[in-house]
């Protein structure tokens, strides 16, 4: 818990983030695709023709204090 986390505001969602919960960010971009396919191996994701994507992650860990960013650009 949490296993997903929305990026926008949810009234319903009073989840908190508490004190040394890690969390993994994983954002996608893509050139204009709206869609993607799961692959079959059940772990790709797949654009149709001619888009690309990338992802970023990074591993958070929520302190009391400032949260500390396990990962770097």
């Amino acid at each position: 818990m949490p296993d997903s986390i929305l990026n926008y505001y949810d009234p319903r969602d009073s989840r908190l983030l508490t004190n040394l919960l890690v969390l993994a960010v994983e954002t996608f971009v893509s050139d204009g695709a709206e869609f993607v396919e799961e692959s079959d191996d059940g772990w790709g994701l797949l654009l149709p023709e001619h888009h690309y994507a990338a992802q970023f992650e990074h591993t958070i860990v929520i302190t009391k204090g400032m949260p500390l960013i396990l990962t770097a650009v």
